[in-house]
This record gives C-alpha cells, structure tokens and sequence, in this order.
C-alpha cells in the first residue's frame, strides 16, 4: 500500500510539473524534475527523451548525462551507459563527479591504468575528495604501488566528505566552507552556488559524513547553506557542534536557521504591525481521520477552505487546498506521512481575480527585489505562473524591479527589513502578497529561497539587472567578510 501511494504521490507531482511546463516549455529546472519525476515512474522511454530535452537546453547539465546512463543500466545496457559517461566527461571536465563513473567502470573491468588516471585527474581537481582517494588506493594496490596506495587509503579516512573545488584565479582567492545537509539534497545548495568560483576556492561538506570533532580546512569563511529548518534540522544541530569554538565569520548562523520553521517563523512575526501571517499548525493523520476531522479542525481554528502540506516541501509538491471533506480523504489515502501543516488559506486575489506572489532577497542588511508572479492559480510559483505568455504581467513585474520602493511605498519596505531584522540571517528570501486591506501576507521567509537566473530570451531582458544584483551583493558580502581575517584561516 505505501508504493502505491508514493507513485500516486509522484502522479500528483508530475501532473504539477506538466501543467507548469506548458507555460514556460524551456526552463530547465521544471525540465530536469520532469526528467526524474518519470524516471522515478519507471517510464523509461518518456524518461530518456526527457533527459534529452534537458540537455539540448544546457550540454553540461551533469545529472541528465547520469540519470541517461542509470536508465541504460537498468536495461542491462552497460555499452549505452558508457557512452553516456563519456560525454559526461566532455561537456564537463572541470567536474570530479564527471571522471568517478569511467573510474569506477574502469575498477570493474580491471582496467587499473585508465582507473588510476581517472581517479588521480580527480584530485587534480578536488584534492580531499574521499572517493577518489578510495578508488585510486584500490588501482595502485592492484598495480603494485601499495606504499602509495596505502598513503591515499588513509588520506580517503582522514579527510572525509571535504570536497575542494579551486578557484579559477588563484592569485586572488579566498578559501571558503560551504556546508550543507544530505537532508534537503540539492535545495542545500542554493547559497553555495552563488558563490563566485573566480574569487573563492570552495571547499563543500556533507555534515552528516564527516568526523565533527576532526580538522577542518583553513579557511577565512563559513558558509552555512542549508535553508530548510524543518526538513534538515539535525544537520544544522550538527553544524552547530562542528562550528563550536570556530573564530572565522559564519554567514547564517545555525543557531538563527534552526528557529526559521514555519511555525516558529510565524510566531517571532506574529508582533509586527499590519502583517497578516497565516494561522499554522502541526496536525497528525490520525487526527484527520473522519473519528476526529471536526473536532480536530474547531480546537485548532481551522474552517474550510485551509491548507495542507507536508513539512519539508517546496515549489507546490505535497501542498494542497482543502475545499470539502472528500478532497482532506483523497489526500490522506494517496499520502503517507503522519504529519501535516495545517496553514489557514487567506484570499490574496486583486480587483482582476488574479493571485500575485512578491519574493524580496535579504544579502547583508539589504533589501533587493527578486520577481513578481502573477496566475489565476492560487497554488503559483514563478515557474508555473502565466509570466511568458502574459506581457502585462511582465510589465507590471518590470516595474517592481525598476523600482520596487515606489512599488511597496515606505511602510511595507519598513516592514519587510522588520521581518528580515528579526530572522537576523546574512542571507535569507520571503514570499508575501497583499490582501484586500493592503497589509502584508506572509507566505514564507527562510534562508532556501531560490534566486534563478532568467532564462536567455530576450522577454527575460528586463529581469537580469535586479537578479545580478542579488548576486553581486552575495560576492561582496563574502568578499567582505573575508577579507577582514584574510591573514589568519581557522583550522579546529
């Protein structure tokens, strides 16, 4: 019963995905989830032509190459998987995890002089990066090398899950940590990739896979990427110990991210004046059940339509609206958590019936617009909103990022920069909207907050000033706080 209800999970996903790719057909994000979402499926077919798609919109798009080659794998297909790895390697030679496929392929077939290559071109690359040492330790042990095959053993143990990735202007570098969880996967990445790798060398770590009481890299910076306090909370408790004691400035403190859940988040806010901030609770399954629906949803305050979504999810996935009782049913009998947010729906419609959806960035005390989305949806992202097809709403976004003070007028900007105050992160994104009142609907405000580049046609022209400025801030804010200790890395 619990396959059948995550494939009916992936079903409700795709379906999303679908519906939002038939507004923007070319953005690369919805066409790699569209790509594993089938994958996932066992649609192998669609799947393959999928990934295809996704790289004919970027060649180095590392994951499609892999997710290409585990579907010939999984057909007994080791030939086709090859060729998939191959071209991996040449769309991206500057990546460790384009070579590990062929060494390990390499392994397998006793191939060790091609393994030993491939391995030790990876630590050209990334010189504490533990598999490579691993693989390389095994081709050297078999070649006969064992003095230098036992040297890279002991170096796969001592320096694991330290992934160092140098800067391409060497000269001028500084040495950077950027940690993230094994818990949110890729959306832990959000803030390490807008870090500049011409100026900052990068050193990346897992903090579930490493020894928390052992040394870390001299560096003059931390940054702490993980965003999502309710799905990664015991890597950021972790991150919080390997940190302990450490005198190098930290961007997003652990200890300020833990406190950035959804309802915790909405309770910090709950003081500030004309912001109207959705009422939130944890409800468990059981006491959804058709025994306790009602008294369940009167003791906590919550009247139909309501929202509920499963904590720990993004961009629409495991997020409904409650209308009637036979859609709650629906939804508990296709999902298997045992918890869900219950979140009171607040209807943010303008004269038109049209929902918008405003994202603001916060980088180092500053407030910076990001996009406007506009949909007939109440369920909109920026990526399934009606914004290519929609010249007037690209207008109307235009105008907010030309201008967004005028836009917001003092009093909303004073409240933003309040909510942002209080989270006190160097780094941090909200989503709101306003209601007929005009007071201010907060929707989210975390540190995993997505800032995508616009995609190349030119109806996107308009939208590439207000995003490089984001990323411009997030340089100079680390740049800044480097520089200040740059004579003295910390090693713990």
């Amino acid at each position: 019963m619990s396959e059948e209800r995550s494939i009916a999970e992936l079903d409700d996903w795709l379906t999303l995905i679908e519906e939002a790719l038939t507004r923007n057909p070319h953005f690369e994000t919805l066409l790699y989830e569209h790509a594993i979402t089938l994958h996932a499926l066992g649609r192998n077919g669609e799947a393959e032509r999928a990934y295809h798609r996704v790289l004919a919109r970027n060649p180095r798009q590392s994951y499609a190459y892999l997710g290409l080659a585990n579907l010939a794998l999984s057909e007994n297909r080791l030939d086709i998987a090859v060729g998939h790895w191959q071209r991996l390697l040449t769309a991206c030679p500057d990546l460790p995890e384009a070579y590990l496929p062929l060494a390990e392929y390499a392994l397998f077939t006793h191939d060790d002089t091609a393994a030993r290559d491939l391995y030790t071109r990876v630590l050209t690359i990334a010189p504490n990066h533990s598999a490579a040492h691993r693989g390389l330790a095994v081709a050297l042990d078999r070649l006969g090398d064992r003095v230098t095959a036992g040297s890279h053993a002991r170096r796969s143990i001592e320096a694991p899950g330290w992934n160092r990735l140098p800067c391409r202007d060497p000269h001028r570098s500084r040495r950077v940590a950027i940690l993230v969880s094994q818990d949110e996967q890729r959306q832990s990445l959000n803030l390490g990739r807008l870090i500049d790798g011409t100026i900052f060398e990068r050193h990346l770590v897992t903090v579930e896979e490493i020894d928390l009481t052992g040394e870390m890299p001299d560096v003059h910076l931390v940054v702490v990427g993980i965003g999502d306090a309710e799905r990664a909370e015991n890597g950021l408790h972790l991150t919080e110990r390997l940190l302990d004691g450490v005198t190098v400035p930290v961007i997003n403190r652990p200890e300020h991210l833990l406190r950035t859940s959804r309802i915790e988040t909405a309770q910090r806010l709950a003081t500030i004046p004309q912001v109207r901030i959705p009422h939130i609770a944890m409800l468990s399954r059981t006491s959804l059940s058709t025994q306790q629906r009602k008294q369940t949803l009167e003791r906590s305050g919550f009247v139909v339509p309501f929202l509920i979504r499963v904590p720990g999810h993004f961009a629409g996935r495991q997020f409904w609206r409650i209308d009637d009782a036979a859609e709650l049913d629906r939804i508990l009998e296709r999902t298997t958590c045992t918890d869900f947010l219950a979140i009171e729906y607040i209807d943010t419609r303008d004269e038109g019936g049209i929902f918008c959806k405003y994202r603001s960035m916060w980088v180092d005390g500053h407030l910076y617009p990001l996009h406007l989305a506009r949909s007939p949806s109440w369920k909109m992202h920026y990526f399934n909103a009606d914004m290519s097809h929609n010249r007037t709403y690209r207008e109307q976004e235009q105008r907010f990022l030309d201008d967004h003070e005028a836009i917001l007028g003092t009093h909303h900007l004073a409240t933003l920069t309040s909510i942002f105050r209080i989270l006190d992160l160097d780094y941090a994104g909200i989503d709101y909207a306003f209601d007929q009142e005009n007071r201010l609907v907060l929707f989210e405000a975390n540190a995993g907050m997505w800032v995508a580049p616009p995609g190349p046609e030119a109806i996107w022209d308009y939208r590439r000033k207000s995003t490089n400025a984001i990323l411009q801030a997030v340089t100079t804010m680390l740049r800044s706080r480097a520089s200040t200790i740059a004579k003295r890395p910390f090693t713990v």
